[in-house]
């Protein structure tokens, strides 16, 4: 667990890790540094976050990359052997730091070294039973046409601060293609035939979505994500909740808001306890509000109420090929190569870097 109290009544709020290995024994106990000085590193490194950075001579961003691992991840002693599984459980700042993108030494990445990452909210979920898949139903969606006009449901009712009201959702072509191709990976993978469900275009609406994610085994929603708390005032038009803050843009987002943007308070609503996975293929869909012993309150937080299971989300600007690539590598390490979900998100980083490095030379 890696994480710090500000409110612990020392001078200065620092961090502090506690490291328990495979065998049980008690755990130990890392000093991170100052709250501050690590803060500052993260903010820095994510201000660096461009679509070249994964470049090999994106030096600025690897420079802040570099120091923010010398902070958090060199600490911890976990030099990588045989494909190590290290479980993270973030607190704080650290919840907006995916390790698996900070750069080394040598000029790969950690998610190009033998070490394997996983993300835990809290340490119980180690004690959550199986899950069980009602169905080996998928639902995909992609391409939404955010220009369609909308129709059905009423929307929920805007706050005085209205995050709604400063969205402009500009079109995401290489989403459709990416539905229909994680569609097509699901029907062809060997196994028990899985019976697919693509809302796409015009059909990617909202209500359809509330629709038929219940009962559904895996989820996967190509579109924008968004968390506004940086335009809303802390005043008197305050938004009460935070899950009112973020959530995803479907058909008609442009039109009418209400009827095309769901809210992360309305995902917290929805019956996803057969959602193995939820992959979020979108910008921003891991970023939300931090509180102090809360985490992130947002999408990440709405679908754990919801009862989803293992999460994909991204915690900064997504690019339609790089996430296609991405997206492809996963699903193809995942459903024709069994592998773990921790192995399988490293296949694919490595197949986004390997394509970003060719195209940035």
């Amino acid at each position: 667990r890696i994480g710090g109290d500000p409110r612990s009544g020392l001078a200065e709020a620092s961090y502090v890790a506690f490291v328990l290995d495979a065998a049980g024994r008690s755990p130990r106990v890392v000093s991170m540094g100052p709250a501050r000085e690590i803060e500052t590193a993260i903010r820095r490194w994510r201000g660096e976050l461009r679509p070249e950075a994964v470049a090999s001579d994106a030096s600025r961003y690897r420079a802040a990359g570099e120091r923010l691992r010398e902070l958090l991840w060199d600490p911890l002693g976990l030099e990588a052997a045989g494909d190590r599984l290290v479980l993270i459980v973030p607190a704080g700042a650290v919840h907006l730091v995916n390790f698996s993108a900070l750069p080394l030494r040598g000029g790969e990445f950690l998610a190009e070294a033998d070490v394997l990452i996983h993300y835990l909210s809290s340490e119980r979920e180690l004690l959550a039973g199986a899950r069980r898949a009602a169905s080996p139903e998928v639902l995909v969606v992609g391409g939404a046409d955010f220009e369609a006009r909308a129709a059905g449901e009423a929307g929920v009712a805007a706050d005085a601060c209205d995050p709604l009201a400063r969205l402009d959702i500009p079109p995401l072509p290489g989403s459709l293609r990416e539905a229909r191709r994680v569609a097509t990976l699901f029907r062809g993978a060997p196994g028990t035939q899985r019976r697919v469900t693509e809302l796409t275009s015009a059909g990617a609406t909202k209500i359809a979505f509330k629709e038929q994610a219940p009962g559904k085994a895996i989820v996967h929603v190509a579109t924008h994500g968004f968390f506004v708390a940086d335009e809303c005032s802390t005043g008197q038009g305050a938004v009460a909740s935070p899950l009112r803050l973020s959530g995803l843009a479907f058909s008609a987002a442009n039109r009418d808001t209400g009827d095309a943007i769901l809210l992360a308070e309305e995902v917290a609503a929805l019956d996803l306890r057969d959602a193995q996975w939820v992959v979020l293929s979108g910008c921003d869909t891991g970023i939300g509000q931090i509180e102090v012993d809360e985490g992130i309150l947002g999408l990440r937080r709405a679908l754990h109420i919801a009862g989803a299971g293992t999460l994909v989300m991204s915690l900064w600007p997504v690019e339609d090929r790089s996430a296609e690539t991405f997206m492809a590598a996963l699903y193809d390490a995942r459903l024709n190569a069994g592998r773990s979900t921790s192995a399988a998100m490293r296949a694919g980083y490595r197949a986004a870097l390997a394509a970003a490095r060719r195209e940035h030379g």
